[in-house]
């Protein structure tokens, strides 16, 4: 019984292993997107002005990445 038990709690580790692995490879794109949006939400307007821009050049057809540009330049003055 014991078995079943720690190759149940390998498995899950394994998992969640292996889930942080990959939720760190993101593309530069969007993971500067979500960064950027995550500045703005803690009022770091500069900084995500930053990773906005960054973003912008990689995603250049991107509208949500204007609109959060639009939103920190505005916020930053």
């Amino acid at each position: 019984m014991s078995f079943i038990k720690n190759r149940a709690a390998g498995n899950i580790i394994c998992f969640l292993l292996l889930a942080t692995l990959f939720a760190g490879c993101a593309p530069p794109g969007p993971r500067a997107l979500l960064k950027g949006n995550k500045l703005i939400e803690q009022g770091h307007y500069a900084e995500a002005i930053e990773q906005l821009k960054l973003a912008e050049s990689l995603l250049t057809t991107n509208a949500q990445v204007c609109n959060s540009l639009g939103v920190a330049y505005q916020h930053a003055g």
